[in-house]
């Protein structure tokens, strides 16, 4: 499972300062919302951009395409 933790020291020495994420429904929204305000108490000067795919990939998720491609299945 990807942590936080791992997620934080990797950005960090990347020297990044916008961070991409997916949306898909409103239940993504209010844990990406408490995620991106947590990482900019970490560090103010980091900005999360939210997009939202079209409606025909709507019902992709990583976790989805992750267990296709773990039986050799084209998502």
């Amino acid at each position: 499972m990807f942590s936080a933790v791992c997620w934080w020291n990797t950005r960090s020495s990347a020297d990044a300062n916008v961070i991409w994420r997916g949306i898909r429904a409103v239940s993504d929204y209010e844990y990406e919302l408490q995620m991106a305000m947590m990482n900019r108490k970490l560090n103010p000067n980091l900005e999360t951009v939210f997009m939202m795919p079209a409606v025909a990939y709507s019902f992709l998720s990583s976790r989805l395409v992750r267990e296709i491609a773990a039986i050799g299945g084209d998502p």
